[in-house]
């Protein structure tokens, strides 16, 4: 509907109530079926393709193509309602709220849910190097401006939608944001100059930034399937396989420390990301590892033996001797046992953010806290001991 009366916004459509008619409860066996009906479809969606990474998180959004993949897999017959309708075609700014209702067989409405899209938003008007604030003032990006009404209402609907099937579907476990966007809205996107730029809202781990074995900052071309750097020395590096090898380190140190195999570290992963390892993000990658390396560490701090005992406990098993090593929690036992070090004293000690970073032979580490310290084994003085 057009503006009239000198450009003012009119809304076209009140916004009016709907009642609900919940379906009756599910009897246990059923509700068993759905529970296997949603993992089994939510292990099929793609990254990427159905849904997309929170950036900064490893939280997942849902996109329209994996509300529809949801929806055909439960079979939800659904409607939608316009509720607001605003247009002013003198200052092209349109403004549009949808209501999106699943239905029942008998057309009742069981759920209802609302979305709204405004055509000031950056993602129908600027481009991603335009700055924040942008005063707007050329036409939008990416398309004529006849079509800028079609598209803002578009996406107020799927934004409805998106968000009525994750509620419906019982996925919210699974998707913390159910926006609609589409995977180019989250995508690392390139500069003329060839560097990857990201989102400006975006907070990137600095392994995502700078790639952490050359400390060279990561790129990415318009030709590139993901961020890259040519070092001088050696063949192409790449983002995905550097951030999976060094996150699946701090995995695997975290799962010693927790008394973990390799297969007990894998289960906790598929249970955590609903995926396995080697489908995961780099972004997935790195937060398994810090919280994995979180636990480790709870346990770590966890760990509070008296003194006394600890001491007895250490000489009577023999890890006085340098040799015979095995774990972190040893090695920050003995650094305790003798110069009253505390688990950060000892990490910074050694150039480590956390335990878990500490590398093996911890024999060797050992013998460079020997030296920074400039003791001997001889083990506690009396004063320490006293």
């Amino acid at each position: 509907m057009q503006a009239q009366g000198g450009g003012a916004m009119v809304p076209a459509t009140e916004r009016t109530d709907i009642a609900v008619a919940a379906p009756p409860p599910m009897s246990i066996e059923e509700f068993r079926q759905r529970t296997a009906l949603v993992k089994a479809v939510v292990a099929e969606m793609e990254i990427e393709v159905h849904y997309g990474q929170i950036p900064g998180t490893h939280d997942k959004n849902l996109w329209e193509p994996g509300a529809e993949y949801l929806r055909a897999a439960f079979r939800i017959s659904w409607d939608y309602i316009v509720l607001v309708s605003e247009e002013n075609f003198e200052t092209w700014e349109f403004r549009y709220r949808h209501r999106a209702m699943a239905l029942n067989p008998d057309g009742s409405v069981y759920s209802a849910w609302e979305g709204t899209a405004w055509s000031k938003e950056r993602r129908f008007w600027c481009k991603k190097t335009c700055p924040k604030p942008c005063a707007q003032d050329h036409d939008p990006f990416g398309m004529e401006r006849e079509m800028l009404p079609h598209n803002v209402s578009d996406r107020s609907l799927k934004r409805a939608f998106v968000a009525m099937i994750r509620n419906v579907t019982g996925t919210s476990g699974y998707f913390k944001m159910a926006t609609g966007d589409d995977v180019e809205s989250r995508k690392t996107t390139s500069t003329a100059s060839g560097s990857a730029q990201s989102s400006p809202d975006s907070d990137k781990h600095p392994w995502l930034v700078t790639c952490p074995e050359h400390d060279v900052e990561w790129f990415q071309s318009e030709k590139m399937r993901s961020p890259g750097h040519k070092p001088d020395d050696g063949p192409w590096c790449n983002l995905p396989p550097v951030i999976n090898r060094r996150a699946r380190q701090g995995v695997d140190a975290a799962a010693g420390i927790l008394g973990w195999d390799k297969k007990q570290a894998d289960a906790w992963v598929k249970g955590e990301y609903n995926d396995t390892w080697s489908k995961l993000t780099p972004e997935d990658h790195i937060s398994a590892s810090a919280a994995l390396g979180a636990l480790a560490e709870k346990k770590l701090s966890e760990t509070v033996i008296d003194e006394d005992e600890q001491t007895e406990g250490v000489q009577a098993e023999g890890h006085g001797t340098k040799g015979e090593i095995e774990t972190v929690g040893e090695l920050l036992q003995i650094a305790h046992e003798r110069w009253g070090m505390s688990r950060e004293q000892v990490c910074g000690a050694l150039g480590q953010t956390s335990p878990t970073a500490i590398k093996k032979p911890y024999a060797d580490r050992l013998a460079e806290l020997e030296t920074l310290r400039g003791t001997s084994d001889a083990g506690p003085t009396a004063e320490q001991k006293a």
